[in-house]
């Protein structure tokens, strides 16, 4: 196994928090917009889609 930096931990989690508040955002915003045409289960199971394909992307 290759040594890795101390700092690598970090950075991984400084790239991941910035994603992370981006894809949350970016979530909200859809939502909000999408509020006013749907019914909150339909939001619900949009947003855990939105989730779930971003947390996909991730691996």
């Amino acid at each position: 196994m290759a040594k890795r930096k101390p700092n690598d931990g970090f950075v991984w989690l400084r790239e991941f928090l910035r994603y992370l508040w981006l894809g949350a955002i970016v979530a909200i915003i859809v939502a909000s917009n999408l509020v006013v045409m749907t019914n909150r289960q339909r939001l619900a199971e949009i947003v855990t889609n939105i989730f779930g394909f971003y947390i996909l992307g991730l691996w």
